[in-house]
């Protein structure tokens, strides 16, 4: 009896953690002279936003970039943009990678977790209220065709979720680390059928038991996708680096981190792309990222009216990449998620007999 107290105890601590450890941690000391380039607003969330819009007379029509925080991130005022670099889409560099207007708005609400709620949980409908309260102060610079969320852990899950009960407002998603964990209604998935979606995670992220169930989350929204070529999964292997080069170890779950090169278009400050990352399309193709064409010109391109700009061929197909795939057949889809559940479930297991015995199983 005991011993079976124990490892339900040890079993709630593992998910407790996920809440504790789920913010991000800035890479940069000069993050705060970036922070004073946004504005602060209050409407059901108190949020900070950056706009590209530099004159009155500048009747431009720019998109929104919108992200979601994770679990403790929304516990402060502030949190929200302190705590990861998300600031960093406002950089002079990186406005000048959005196709056509060359700057975006970049909108950060906070959802406050004080009272250990789950962040952003049956949160869409006020989501929708907030932007469209902000493209209404806004009214004269947005693009309404190309409003564009992203988000980690938490709020990776709550971008999936908004896009798939919105489809027709959200031109792109980009969640990353996203918790999604063996509950992505095939409703949601096949709401996204024709959402433009980029998939980050880490091989080692110990939140998904050693991506399984993502990577069967991931074959199953391929098999309904019907913009496969517009759909990517990145994969980083360990270890994880900061955008100044040094390795991350933010509280010993670095591995959850894979959002951290985001809003740094995936470039470290040294000029090269990120290490130990893999990049796929929806046909299972490599995608071969370059300093001047990665994430931001992928989710720049993308509008509710078509491709933004011209259309760069990036993607490295095979032979048979537009053929038949056995794992997107109704057999395989079943046996990908029974294959995810039995692993994860195997890794829980495996990760309490450790924390008891001191060994693996």
């Amino acid at each position: 009896m005991k011993k079976i107290l124990s490892v339900l105890l040890v079993i709630l601590m593992l998910f407790t953690s996920l809440s504790l450890f789920a913010s991000a941690a800035s890479n940069n000391n000069d993050i705060n002279t970036i922070i004073n380039e946004f504005q602060q607003g209050d409407y059901i969330y108190d949020y900070y936003f950056y706009s590209p819009v530099k004159s009155s007379s500048d009747k431009t029509k720019y998109p929104i970039i919108i992200w979601l925080h994770g679990q403790l991130s929304g516990d402060y005022k502030g949190d929200q943009v302190r705590q990861s670099d998300v600031v960093y889409f406002a950089t002079e560099e990186n406005q000048a990678k959005i196709r056509g207007t060359k700057g975006a708005f970049v909108l950060v609400p906070r959802f406050p977790t004080l009272n250990i709620e789950l962040a952003w949980s049956g949160e869409n409908a006020n989501i929708k209220k907030f932007v469209d309260n902000f493209i209404a102060e806004h009214k004269e610079n947005v693009d309404t065709s190309r409003i564009y969320v992203g988000g980690y852990s938490m709020g990776g899950k709550a971008a999936m979720s908004f896009a798939a009960t919105y489809p027709s407002f959200v031109a792109a998603i980009f969640p990353a680390s996203s918790i999604y964990l063996l509950s992505s209604a095939t409703s949601d998935l096949k709401a996204l059928a024709n959402t433009p979606t980029w998939f980050f995670t880490c091989k080692e992220d110990d939140f998904w038991g050693k991506p399984v169930p993502q990577q069967s989350d991931w074959n199953t929204f391929v098999s309904y996708s019907n913009v496969k070529s517009s759909v990517r999964w990145t994969q980083f292997d360990m270890p994880l680096y900061n955008y100044n080069g040094t390795i991350i170890t933010s509280l010993g779950y670095n591995e959850h981190n894979t959002w951290d090169p985001i809003p740094h278009d995936l470039i470290m400050l040294s000029g090269s792309m990120y290490p130990n990352m893999t990049t796929i399309n929806g046909y299972g193709g490599k995608v071969i990222l370059k300093e001047n064409n990665s994430f931001l010109s992928w989710l720049s391109s993308h509008s509710l009216n078509g491709i933004i700009g011209e259309e760069t061929p990036d993607d490295d197909y095979d032979d048979d990449s537009s053929g038949s795939d056995d794992n997107n057949t109704g057999s395989g889809l079943i046996f990908n998620h029974i294959r995810g559940i039995l692993e994860y479930v195997v890794t829980i297991f495996n990760r309490v007999f450790k924390r008891l015995f001191g060994y693996d199983f």
